[in-house]
C-alpha cells in the first residue's frame, strides 16, 4: 500500500519505483541482489539487517535462515498491520541471538501517550508449514518505553509471536 497509486502496476517490474519523501524502491533484480550477498549459506551474519519492507510489508521465504547473534530483523509495527515472515514449505527460521528491531507506523510507539498501549497486544510476525522449524531466542531493546512495559516474543504453534505488555503503575504511597 505504500506503492503511489500511479505506480503500483510498475511495482514488480525490473525498476525502481519513486516513493514519497524522495525516496525509491529497488529495483527487484537489486533487492534480490543484496539478499543474496547477505544471506551466507541461509545465514544473516552479525552486522546484516534484514527488513521486510517499508512500512507493513511481506516477505515470503522458501528456504531456511539462520539470523545469527549481531544480525538484526527489523519489523514495522501499527496498530492493524504489521511486516510478516511468511515460511514456505521448505522453510524454516531460527535465531541465534539475533536482535528485533520495532519500527512504529504513524506514529505509533509505546513512549507516547496513545490508550492503545494500555492493554496487552500482540502480533504474528513470521508463520510457517506444520512441522517445519521455528525457533531460537531474540534480542528486544526495551529500554526507550520500559516505563510504559515491554515486548516480548514466543512460538506457538507454527509461528513466531510478539507481544507487549503494559506495566503494572506502582502503588500509590500514603
Amino acid at each position: 500500500d505504500f506503492v503511489p497509486a500511479a505506480y503500483r502496476a510498475l511495482a514488480f517490474v525490473d525498476t525502481e519505483v519513486p516513493l514519497p519523501g524522495g525516496q525509491c524502491m529497488l529495483a527487484p533484480r537489486v533487492e534480490a541482489r543484496l539478499l543474496q550477498e547477505a544471506l551466507h549459506g541461509g545465514r544473516l551474519a552479525a552486522g546484516a539487517v534484514l527488513s521486510p519492507g517499508k512500512g507493513a510489508g511481506t516477505l515470503n521465504l522458501a528456504g531456511e535462515l539462520t539470523l545469527e547473534a549481531g544480525s538484526t530483523l527489523v519489523f514495522d509495527l501499527g496498530a492493524t498491520s504489521a511486516d510478516f515472515l511468511s515460511i514456505g514449505s521448505g522453510g524454516s527460521l531460527t535465531s541465534n541471538g539475533a536482535s528485533l528491531r520495532l519500527v512504529f507506523g504513524d506514529g505509533l510507539g509505546p513512549e507516547g501517550s496513545d490508550p492503545f498501549w494500555n492493554s496487552a497486544q500482540s502480533w504474528t510476525l513470521a508463520s510457517g508449514h506444520p512441522g517445519k522449524a521455528m525457533g531460537g531466542s531474540w534480542l528486544i531493546d526495551n529500554s526507550a518505553w520500559a516505563p510504559q512495559g515491554g515486548f516480548h516474543t514466543w512460538y506457538s504453534n507454527d509461528a513466531l509471536m510478539l507481544g507487549w505488555q503494559p506495566a503494572v503503575p506502582e502503588p500509590e504511597a500514603y
